[in-house]
């Protein structure tokens, strides 16, 4: 998952496959950042159950994890870019049916939303 919500899903398969495997190419240390993902997410479950409790720590672990989000959507959001931009008139079009059905999808509340 490239991270971008209904750009995301409105990709055909060909389509998404083609873009996993040039984020791959253009991140080809993936484990590398899965691993880095999980080191982010150590960092931060030990700042919260430090005590004393460190305010400034529990930011700067939220921060590294939005960075590294950032990073890896940044790389997604130009992959997508690039391919939309190569796409013929009657592809864009296809896409763009895909992307309005799926936008619904994104924009309906949870119902367990409502419970908590």
């Amino acid at each position: 998952d490239l991270g971008l919500g209904p750009l995301s899903e409105a990709l055909s398969r060909e389509d998404g496959k083609a873009l996993r495997k040039a984020f791959v190419d253009r991140r080809p240390d993936v484990s590398g950042d899965r691993q880095g993902m999980r080191s982010d997410f150590n960092a931060l479950l030990a700042v919260l159950r430090a005590d004393p409790f460190d305010p400034a720590a529990l930011d700067a672990a939220i921060q590294t994890i939005a960075a590294r989000n950032a990073d890896l959507l940044a790389t997604g959001r130009d992959l997508v870019a690039e391919r939309l931009k190569s796409m013929t008139a009657d592809e864009r079009t296809a896409f763009a049916d895909r992307l309005e059905q799926a936008l619904p999808r994104f924009g309906r509340k949870d119902r367990d939303e409502d419970d908590h």
